[in-house]
């Protein structure tokens, strides 16, 4: 089963040390070692109408990737891209419903 996990930098509400320990113990539910990231992408702000940095961390089994933890710097307690006229939704982006259907999708059975 695939996992991805999404977490602001800044949220106040859900500290971002509980999305690096579910990240643990995911690895170690499937059996993989509980070292650093396979691959590690850093999107700059301003890319793809991001205003807020972030990385991807990318834990790949074989050439697929299994788990992705993204981590977006400057968020809050909120939803990354999403509708503002909503709580807890931060326009700015990056779109995290963009990334789970993108990341999700690959992940057919």
């Amino acid at each position: 089963m695939p996992a991805v996990l999404i977490q602001g930098e800044d949220d106040q509400v859900v500290h971002p040390v509980n999305q690096q320990q579910l990240a643990r113990q995911w690895l170690q539910l499937k059996g993989l070692p509980p070292g650093p990231a396979t691959r590690v992408t850093a999107k700059p702000a301003g890319r793809a109408g991001s205003r807020h940095a972030h990385e991807i961390h990318d834990y790949l089994v074989g050439r697929k990737v299994l788990l992705r933890v993204v981590r977006i710097a400057g968020l809050r307690h909120a939803w990354s891209g999403g509708d503002p006229a909503f709580e807890f939704n931060a326009k700015a982006g990056p779109d995290a419903s963009r990334m789970m259907l993108e990341f999700l999708g690959r992940h057919r059975r």
